[in-house]
């Protein structure tokens, strides 16, 4: 299927690294368990973090990271140095640099993330 719409996408909660974070992923590698599962290189994952949610530092070596703010604002850590984010924010991670997502705000904070494997 090469097409969904996110509303149609199930909620699951974020990776153990994370606090009050709900994940939908919409579209994954092959063999994922994304809503489509047919990309080689390209996942996109919905993220919506509850005030005060938050994902630790961390980085990945394998792949570099888009995020889109579709709502909310809250703050990224980014080697080191702190962005505030707000809705219409576009933030790129290049590979091995370390990262955290925070939702320093009273209301969610909801962004796409874009993840590209090399």
């Amino acid at each position: 299927m090469p097409v969904v719409n996110i509303e149609d996408v199930p909620k699951h909660a974020g990776l153990a690294i994370t606090k009050n974070l709900m994940d939908q992923n919409v579209l994954g590698v092959k063999g994922s368990n994304a809503a489509i599962a047919e990309s080689e290189r390209i996942s996109i994952i919905v993220q919506t973090y509850a005030p005060g949610g938050m994902h630790n530092p961390h980085s990945h070596e394998d792949k570099e990271q888009a995020f889109l703010v579709l709502k909310g604002s809250g703050r990224m850590v980014i080697g080191g140095e702190v962005h505030p984010i707000r809705q219409g924010s576009v933030i790129y991670v290049p590979p091995n640099t370390e990262h955290s997502t925070e939702n320093d705000s009273n209301d969610e904070l909801v962004m796409v993330l874009i993840d590209v494997k090399l």
